[in-house]
């Protein structure tokens, strides 16, 4: 009879007018973050409490149940009530324990923003100014507090949240706009409205040493551990212009490290270090079959550049502009310097075309030599095939004779695009050259017979075609 008439008082209260009801609605959650769903929520109050204007308002109990996606049937409270939340789920087997509650002074409010205990739970927004949550969070509005934040297990936000201080002890998951003072947490993934994500610790963004962003490691506040054996990352060294690419290969997960740069950016060099048995390529890149594309670097001076590139497949030949060549080129006031700085054989310029010719330049000489290519060969000199000297090119070289004569043929070993200009003369006997030239050889004839076994010499030059 007593507990009938205690809750005829709590039901006639409102229209007695001594107190007003809170409307409370919203959704509930299990701490593992699933709906409570079609379960149950119980409110005690246990005692008889004197409010705030001198209204007595005697033990009270309300009940109410849940959906399907934990949203509560709405049930009025008194504003001001001091008490206990009680959530029933079946799908948890049980009712858990009971969390405090205060009851706003307000006419409606959602159940997410009066939890005190081990769970916080809700559809819309919530606005506090301090928040401590022992069990999981999980809100569909805005999180919005002005003081400190700490959450002892999951965080889950799909709207804005802007915060104090905020530490997280698990995981955390923010696809709205996250605020926030100094945070810690063990995990956390943002997502954008594209649904791209960041997620660390797999990741970590750290001002230590700079502004740094690291995938496959994370800093632990002293040093950096490897998540993976090959991090990546970039970043900027503190105190200078240095900004840098970097990866590791190699490391132990859960051991410490020091990130190598690979690509440095200063305001003074780019530097680019891939130290490994093979080769390091730095590339400018244009695959374009396009008839005005090319792909190429520049320096600059300011008034004068150089460039070093190659003409696309598809290029307009123009001069000597054509398809799939590479160039060397600059327009300074004083020419182009191509210089090998060392002594000796260590300052030859070597250029080779095709294999077949190198062109070296070193200790004030001029010459040509084969790489590893065919030598010409001779054709009748004298009397008798003749031979050509080991170290001759299309260029110049030696022939001797076999058996005495005045004339000596050579046969390139490889066509010229145009008859060369060439001349000739004996190593030692007195005599005139004649010689004519073709794309496939030269003809030589002396004024004076040249004795068997003796060298004549020739000189061949083109003008580009």
């Amino acid at each position: 009879m007593r507990k009938f008439l205690a809750t005829l008082a709590f039901l006639l209260w409102p229209a007695l007018g001594w107190a007003a009801n809170c409307t409370i609605t919203g959704k509930v959650y299990n701490p593992d973050g699933t709906p409570v769903a079609n379960g149950q929520v119980h409110f005690n109050s246990m005692v008889q409490q004197t409010l705030q204007g001198g209204a007595t308002v005697p033990p009270t109990q309300v009940s109410t149940g849940t959906g399907a996606d934990g949203t509560i049937a709405p049930i009025g409270i008194v504003q001001g009530l001091q008490g206990q939340f009680v959530f029933c789920s079946p799908a948890q087997g049980g009712c858990g324990n009971p969390t405090p509650v205060l009851i706003p002074i307000a006419s409606t409010a959602d159940i997410s923003s009066i939890l005190i205990g081990i769970q916080l739970s809700s559809g819309g927004n919530v606005v506090a100014s301090s928040l401590n949550v022992t069990g999981n969070s999980t809100m569909g509005g805005t999180l919005g507090v002005t003081g400190a934040t700490t959450l002892s297990s999951t965080l889950t936000v799909t709207g804005a949240t802007a915060t104090g201080a905020l530490t997280v002890t698990g995981n955390a998951s923010v696809s709205g706009t996250l605020s926030a003072g100094a945070t810690t947490m063990p995990s956390l993934t943002l997502t954008n409205n594209t649904s791209s994500l960041v997620t660390f610790p797999s990741g970590s963004i750290t001002s230590v040493g700079g502004v740094q962003y690291v995938t496959g490691a994370h800093y632990n506040g002293t040093n950096w551990i490897a998540d993976n054996a090959t991090p990546l990352y970039f970043g900027q060294i503190p105190g200078s212009t240095m900004q840098y690419w970097g990866v590791d290969t190699g490391l132990t997960v859960g051991a410490t490290f020091t990130p190598t740069p690979r690509l440095s950016l200063t305001n003074t060099y780019l530097n680019a270090e891939f130290d490994y048995n093979g080769g390091s390529i730095l590339q400018v890149a244009n695959n374009s079959a396009g008839t005005g594309a090319l792909a190429y670097t520049r320096a600059s001076n300011g008034t004068n550049v150089v460039d070093l590139g190659i003409w696309g497949t598809g290029y307009t030949a123009s001069g000597f502009a054509s398809p799939g060549r590479a160039y060397l080129a600059a327009n300074g006031a004083n020419g182009l310097l191509i210089e090998a700085t060392g002594s000796g054989s260590n300052a030859d310029v070597f250029l080779l075309a095709n294999g077949n010719q190198v062109l070296l330049l070193g200790n004030n000489h001029f010459g040509t030599q084969r790489s590893g290519t065919a030598a010409p060969t001779a054709g009748t000199c004298g009397t008798g095939t003749g031979t050509v000297f080991t170290n001759s090119s299309d260029n110049a070289g030696y022939v001797q004779f076999n058996g005495t004569g005045a004339t000596c043929s050579v046969n390139f070993a490889l066509a010229w695009a145009q008859a060369p200009v060439c001349t000739c003369s004996p190593q030692s006997t007195p005599a005139g050259c004649a010689i004519s030239s073709s794309a496939s050889g030269i003809g030589m004839s002396f004024t004076t017979n040249i004795p068997s076994g003796q060298y004549v010499q020739w000189i061949c030059q083109s003008a580009v075609p």
